[in-house]
C-alpha cells in the first residue's frame, strides 16, 4: 500500500462452500458460495466481507466478498489479504477500490464472461500470442526441454 500497489485476487467459478459451510441456514438451501451469492445479490451488489483464517498458515489466510456485475452472470469472489485489507479499511480507500473493481468488470463489457478489463485484455493478448507463435515447434527446436515418451511417439 505504501507504494500505491494494492494486490487484489479474483476467483471466477469457485466451487468453494466457505460461506455456506459456516452459516448454518445456508447450508441446506445452497450448493456452493457462488450458488448463494447468484441467488441473492442482484446485479452490481456485493457480499459483506468474510474472513478465512488458516489454521495451518495464517499468511494464507484472507478477506473476501462476493461481487455480482450482471443480472444473468455469475458472481465472482474479490480477495485481499488480511493485513492488505486492514490497510484500506483504515486509510479509507476500500470502497473506492471496490467501486474501481465494479467499473473494470463493466468497462470488459462481456455479461458471458465478467471478468476485470486488465485480465481479459490479458488473456485476449495470450491467446493472440499463442496463434502467431508456434511454441510446440520452438520447444522442439530448442536444446533445454526434452519431449516425454508420448510426445516424442507423436501422442499429445
Amino acid at each position: 500500500l505504501e507504494k500505491g500497489i494494492v494486490p487484489v485476487f479474483f476467483v471466477k467459478n469457485s466451487a468453494s462452500n466457505l460461506v455456506i459451510e459456516n452459516v448454518p441456514e445456508l447450508k441446506a438451501k445452497y450448493n456452493s458460495d457462488l450458488h448463494w451469492a447468484f441467488k441473492e445479490l442482484n446485479a452490481g451488489e456485493r457480499t459483506s466481507f468474510f474472513r478465512f483464517t488458516d489454521l495451518h498458515a495464517e499468511k494464507n489466510s484472507k478477506m473476501f466478498c462476493y461481487l455480482k456485475a450482471y443480472r444473468k452472470a455469475s458472481p465472482q469472489r474479490v480477495e485481499f489479504h488480511v493485513p492488505t485489507f486492514a490497510g484500506l479499511e483504515k486509510s479509507g480507500k476500500l470502497s473506492g477500490l471496490l467501486d474501481m473493481i465494479y467499473y473494470l468488470l463493466l468497462a470488459q463489457g462481456n455479461p458471458n464472461d465478467p471478468q476485470v478489463r486488465p485480465i481479459a485484455v490479458a488473456e485476449m493478448y495470450a491467446k493472440e500470442s499463442l496463434k502467431v507463435l508456434n511454441i510446440m515447434k520452438m520447444i522442439e527446436k530448442s536444446n533445454w526441454m526434452q519431449a516425454t515418451m508420448n510426445q516424442g511417439r507423436g501422442y499429445t
